[in-house]
This record gives C-alpha cells, sequence and structure tokens, in this order.
C-alpha cells in the first residue's frame, strides 16, 4: 500500500495506555481522531482539554462489532439497523439512544449518543485491541482543520501530541456523515464521506438534509457554524467568478481551486480534484493546511460541484469562511 500502518506491538501499546486512561491518535477513513475510553470520563475530560473543545460539543464514540455498541447504545429503529447492517464499518455515524454507561461528557448530556464503526484497519485493531467504545473526535485544536496525515496531528499538537499510531493518509479525507432517524425518517445532521445520494439509493426514499447550524449546544458532533477552519481568513468565490478570471483584491491572497488551476494567478494555489470528486474530499483538508502556512494574508476558494462528495466539500468551506 505504499505506507506504514502500526505494528501489532504498537496497537496493543495504545490499547494499554487507553486502559490507563490516557490518550492515544488513531487514524480512521476519514480523518485522524484523538483517541479515549468512551466509558471514562476523566479520559474524555483530557480529550476535551488537549483540543480546547467546549464541552456543549459531543463526540463520537467508535466501536467494533454489534457487542461494543450495546455497551453505550441501543438500536430501536429498524431503519437505524438497515443503515448498520449497510454502511458499516465506514464513514457513517448513527445517532442513537444512549445507555447508562454512556458518560455525560461523551454526550454533552444529550439523551442520545453518536457511535460509527470505522473501516480502517488499524482502528479496527485498536477497537478489538481495547474491546471498548472509543472517543475519537478530529486529532487539532477545536474548530481548526482535520488532520489527514501523521504529521498533520503533529503540527498541530507538537510536543504534546499524545501516542501515535501511524495509518498513512486517510482515504477518504472528510468527516463521517452523520444521520439521525427520527419517527422512521432519516435526517443528515452533518454532511460528510458517505453521500446523501447513497443513503436515498439504498432507501429508496429521499433523506432529509438539516440545514440548521448552531453556535452553542448542537444535536450531534460536526454542527457548529464555525469549524473545520484555517488560521488565515477564507472566503468562497462567487459561482460566476471563472468569466472573469478575477479574484478580489487583497494583499498578498492565496487561492483553492477545483478541477483545474487558474494560470493567470502569481499568488500561492492549491488545485483539488484533479481527478474527480473523491480525489478532491481527500486532498482537501491537506490543501487547507498548506495555503494556512504559505503566508498568504487571506484564502479565497472555489466551491466544488454541490451533488454527492461535492457538498460535503462545500460545508466544510462554508463552516471554514464563518467568521
Amino acid at each position: 500500500m505504499g505506507r506504514h500502518l502500526a505494528t501489532a506491538g504498537e496497537i496493543h501499546r495504545a490499547a494499554d495506555i487507553l486502559t490507563q486512561g490516557g490518550l492515544v491518535v488513531m487514524p480512521t477513513e476519514t480523518v485522524y481522531g484523538l483517541a479515549a475510553d468512551a466509558l471514562n470520563p476523566s479520559a474524555l475530560e483530557q480529550v476535551f482539554l488537549l483540543k480546547g473543545r467546549p464541552h456543549f460539543d459531543p463526540l463520537i464514540a467508535h466501536v467494533h462489532g454489534w457487542d461494543q455498541l450495546a455497551q453505550i447504545a441501543t438500536v430501536r429503529s429498524q431503519l437505524a439497523r438497515r443503515l448498520a447492517d449497510q454502511f458499516w464499518p465506514g464513514p457513517l455515524t448513527l445517532v442513537l439512544p444512549k445507555r447508562k454507561a454512556a458518560p455525560d461528557l461523551l454526550t454533552s448530556g444529550l439523551p442520545t449518543v453518536a457511535v460509527r464503526a470505522p473501516s480502517h484497519p488499524v482502528a479496527q485493531k485498536l477497537l478489538r485491541a481495547f474491546g471498548k467504545p472509543i472517543a475519537a473526535p478530529s486529532a487539532n485544536r477545536f474548530g481548526r482543520i482535520s488532520p489527514t496525515t501523521p504529521d498533520h496531528v503533529r503540527e498541530e499538537f507538537g510536543d504534546s501530541t499524545p501516542y501515535l499510531l501511524e495509518g498513512g493518509s486517510c482515504a477518504q479525507g472528510i468527516e463521517s456523515t452523520i444521520v439521525r432517524v427520527c419517527d422512521g425518517r432519516p435526517e443528515v445532521l452533518r454532511l460528510g464521506s458517505l453521500p446523501v445520494e447513497a443513503l436515498e439509493e439504498f432507501l429508496g426514499q429521499r433523506v432529509r438534509v438539516a440545514t440548521r447550524s448552531v453556535l452553542k449546544h448542537p444535536d450531534a458532533p460536526g454542527m457548529l457554524k464555525h469549524h473545520y477552519a484555517p488560521a488565515t481568513p477564507l472566503e468562497i468565490l462567487p459561482e460566476n467568478w471563472r468569466a472573469s478570471c478575477h479574484v478580489p483584491q487583497s494583499i498578498a491572497p492565496g487561492l483553492l481551486t477545483y478541477g483545474t488551476s487558474l494560470t493567470t494567478f502569481s499568488g500561492p494555489q492549491v488545485t483539488i480534484g484533479t481527478r474527480g470528486i473523491t480525489q478532491a474530499a481527500r486532498e482537501l483538508f491537506a490543501a487547507l493546511r498548506t495555503l494556512d502556512t504559505s503566508g498568504c494574508s487571506k484564502i479565497y476558494a472555489e466551491r466544488a460541484p454541490d451533488t454527492g462528495l461535492g457538498r460535503a466539500i462545500n460545508d466544510r468551506l462554508t463552516r471554514a469562511s464563518h467568521s
């Protein structure tokens, strides 16, 4: 595969650290996660402290199989069970009724818990070795760009980086799609690596996408207005900007383009998706990090086509641009 994967010994060491209430960093197919024992409130508190994450923003619990899921959640909806059977392991997070064992820190006091089964082999092996659900929000400072490589994590936390399991570059590159089932109807709370169209094709029905975003007290992770953001201000370009190939005037601007680059632009420029939308999703966060460290004073970003994975890309750009 051309990448280093954590060894069995490293995975067992990480499981020991989790057992002792410590933190580790684990790869998933979406982004790298800051992992802790999902049933240990003191371990969860360390996650909030290291990330600088507010306690009102719940975490996602990662599981391996139905036995681990049953430790923290119940599946009362037949539709939710069908979704899990079809899309797990993979980038689908389900919002489910929680069990008493799920700490309030995990759920931010909500009666529900967000759960998913990652497909990355290292994450699966760590979950099996640990034997319990693992909480793992993205391994970055709160609100910043999610990490998709080990180097991104090290850049983010420096000497404070917990024990890190290597897993190469994340195959998906954008966080999971979060779905809640209410009264037998599915609702996407966060767009992600599993396109809405895939859900609709499987279910044979339209799937509602929540349009609300909040400043505080979200119903699930990833619903805050300002998130996934570089330190450099970001502005989304208007849809017709290519007609004039004009980038708004700014001192030392940077440019994020989709599909093809702008040859007349002389500043820092990163183009994603030259081979399609799947590649664009995988490259998005790395591209934002590159521009964020390029010395530009402002990043101008081109939107992706607003279908399939493009909707998730545009969602991340919108949240990154919200001030």
